[in-house]
C-alpha cells in the first residue's frame, strides 16, 4: 500500500519578525482501505488466518510560528 503526504509553507516578514506559516496534509488521497497486517496458516482448519489494519484517514494540520 502507499499514502502519500505534503506540506506547503510560506516565510514572510511582519516589522522586525519573520513568520512562517505551513500546512501539512498526511495521508493526501484518503487511501483508507483495509490492509493485511499478518496472517497465519491453520493446518488443523486447512485455513488461512488474516490480521488486518486501517490507515488513518487524512489528517490537515495548520502550524505558524514567529521568530524575535
Amino acid at each position: 500500500y502507499y499514502t502519500v503526504n505534503a506540506l506547503l509553507g510560506y516565510q514572510f516578514k511582519v516589522k522586525s519578525s519573520h513568520v512562517k506559516v505551513q500546512l501539512n496534509v498526511q495521508n493526501l488521497f484518503d487511501f483508507s482501505h483495509q490492509q493485511v497486517l499478518a496472517s497465519t496458516w491453520n493446518p488443523n482448519t486447512n485455513s488461512l488466518n488474516e490480521f488486518y489494519y486501517y490507515v488513518l484517514p487524512r489528517n490537515y494540520s495548520l502550524t505558524t510560528s514567529f521568530d524575535f
